[in-house]
This record gives structure tokens, C-alpha cells and sequence, in this order.
């Protein structure tokens, strides 16, 4: 990593810690899908179709979050200006809170593995209804590094 990506990296370490009150320790990108109503209850917003939410895992010393940068490329700027539509918002969810919350790994079958398809990763946890809602994620890296970090948040 180059000093000037390191240096972006130590500054959004920083203004993570102190925005939560929680030293980071590391970051994963995931691609996180839920329904609808599994994003309202960890108060997500999702303005494409697909209910696929991109952003970072974010794992400090005494929780971790899933976080999503206000970003938007230039053509979906042009499109959302010409729509009137709202600028993307900065969103934050302390996951390691949520109630009843556990961690499963997918079962890969051998036609999933030679068509490339990543290992997923499933969260459950019970929602302010009282009925258990899933949250699906998608990592580059290997599930079963993800599930262990995530593993020390939960609470027993």
C-alpha cells in the first residue's frame, strides 16, 4: 500500500473511532442483502430494486458496524439530480447489538464451487417484531475468516 493510501486509511480508522466511540481494528467490504423490512429494522436504505446494500464491516475493540460511505458515481448523480431524487446518506448499524444475533455459513455443493460462486455468509437475529430476520453478505475473502471475527461479538 502506497504512504497516501495508508494515510486515508489511518484517517478514516480515526474518524471511525471517534465518531463511535470504538477503536477500529479492521475492515471488511461486503455486499450485504436483507429485504425490505430486515433493512428498516436495522434502520438501512436501499434505493436500487436489488436490496443489496455495499459497505464496509467494521470491527473495533467492542462492537462492529456495518457502514456505507455517501457515495454515488457521476451518471447516477446525473440521474438522481434530473429525478429530484435525495443525495446518498452517510448509514451506520451496530450489528454486535442486534438481539439473538448468530452466524452461519452457507453449504457449498460441488457445481457452486465450479461455477465460482463466493461462500455466503448468513446473520440472524430477532427483530423488534420478535420474528428472526436474515441479513445475506457476500466478502472477497475466505467466510470462514469473517464468521470467526464476527463469532467475538456474540454474545452467549
Amino acid at each position: 500500500m502506497e504512504k497516501s493510501q495508508e494515510r486515508a486509511v489511518q484517517k478514516f480508522f480515526d474518524e471511525f473511532s471517534k465518531k463511535v466511540s470504538d477503536k477500529v481494528i479492521s475492515l471488511e467490504m461486503v455486499s450485504l442483502k436483507a429485504d425490505l423490512k430486515t433493512l428498516n429494522s436495522l434502520s438501512l436504505k436501499n434505493n436500487n430494486p436489488s436490496c443489496e446494500i455495499w459497505g464496509l464491516l467494521v470491527f473495533c475493540e467492542k462492537n462492529f458496524y456495518f457502514y456505507v460511505h455517501p457515495y454515488e458515481s457521476a451518471m447516477s448523480m446525473m440521474l438522481r439530480q434530473a429525478a429530484h431524487g435525495d443525495e446518498p446518506e452517510e448509514q451506520l448499524a451496530n450489528v454486535s447489538e442486534l438481539k439473538s444475533l448468530s452466524v452461519q455459513k452457507t453449504s457449498r455443493t460441488w457445481f457452486s464451487i465450479l461455477l465460482g460462486e463466493k461462500e455466503k455468509i448468513f446473520l440472524f437475529f430477532e427483530g423488534e417484531d420478535g420474528l428472526q430476520k436474515r441479513i445475506e453478505l457476500e466478502t472477497q475473502h475466505k467466510a470462514d475468516n469473517i464468521i470467526e471475527k464476527i463469532s467475538k461479538y456474540i454474545k452467549k
